[in-house]
């Protein structure tokens, strides 16, 4: 319960700085005033009743998904998890490439397949919390779903595995794949909220011409974000300016999703993830250095269990 509330106490800060601030920070490298950030400002931090307050989350997370134009819809997302989770192993099938870990393919009962990850429980918990961070932002057909699982007394992560997909450094190179400029887009502002560290090519799938974002054990860097989208001139654009208001509007208000995202993080990483949003929010963009700015006054409320 301490751990609970020195990180409402750490989302309470943001929160002020988000109402106190919600102009001043768009005009941060020409970053243009946002007339929805403002509206969202106006309308939500006035005094709302419960309903009122609601309905504005409610709407942003819709207009969110819509904007994306997710490949998979919400009900299906939550099919998978269910599947992930609760079918049984069929048969175990090598992956055709191999990596750090002793990944396999796991087809399962119910028409479905996911790469199980045998790894030390940070490790695989990183993989679960990049796919939960990215359902609350907007972005959760980007990630695709996945679980914690134990399969042979071995504990893993488990994710879903999508076919037919291409690689993202062959698509960009000209392929009739490529992905679009929102997506490169999405995945760096994705990949700087979350500090993650390796995102290279070989953890960007196409499918259909979108990205899908793979293999996210390491993140909650504390440094530069490092990610193939940043190098291919991902840059924030207004939409994630809403995303990252309601993010923290989320984990501030909500304490199902926040308490959730708690059980698989430690207080440690759940720190250096809203300091992420704070330096995003105030820099108004997203290839900079996290401790550069005047953050200090989170040390203690977030990172102390």
């Amino acid at each position: 319960m301490k751990a609970e509330n020195k990180v409402v106490a750490a989302l309470d800060k943001l929160i002020d700085f988000i109402e106190k601030q919600h102009v001043a920070f768009h005009k941060h490298n020409g970053f243009p005033e946002h007339p929805v950030a403002v509206k969202y400002h106006q309308k939500y931090f006035s005094h709302a009743t419960v309903h009122e307050t609601a309905t504005v989350r409610e709407k942003v997370s819709e207009q969110t998904e819509a904007t994306n134009k997710p490949s998979e819809t919400v009900a299906n997302r939550e099919k998978i998890e269910y599947l992930l989770t609760n079918s049984p192993v069929k048969r175990i099938r090598k992956l055709p490439y191999k990596g750090m870990h002793e990944s396999r393919k796991m087809i399962l009962r119910g028409d479905i397949a996911g790469v199980w990850k045998p790894s030390y429980k940070r490790l695989r918990r990183n993989e679960v919390a990049a796919y939960e961070i990215a359902k609350i932002i907007g972005l959760g057909h980007m990630v695709p779903p996945t679980i914690e699982r134990t399969i042979n007394d071995r504990t893993g992560s488990l994710q879903h595995f999508i076919e037919d997909t291409d690689n993202y450094y062959v698509s960009y190179a000209g392929t009739e794949s490529r992905v679009s400029k929102d997506d490169i887009d999405d995945g760096a502002f994705f990949d700087t909220l979350i500090g993650s560290a390796d995102r290279h090519d070989g953890n960007i799938l196409v499918k259909n011409g979108r990205a899908v974002l793979i293999d996210n054990g390491a993140i909650f860097s504390k440094y530069r974000a490092r990610s193939a989208f940043i190098g291919d001139g991902g840059a924030m654009q207004q939409r994630h300016m809403d995303m990252l208001i309601h993010f923290v509007d989320t984990l501030n208000k909500d304490k199902n999703i926040r308490n959730k995202l708690l059980s698989i993080v430690d207080s440690d990483d759940f720190g250096t993830l809203v300091k992420n949003a704070e330096a995003m929010l105030k820099q108004g963009s997203i290839n900079k250095y996290f401790h550069d700015f005047d953050i200090t006054h989170l040390e203690g409320e977030v990172l102390t269990p």
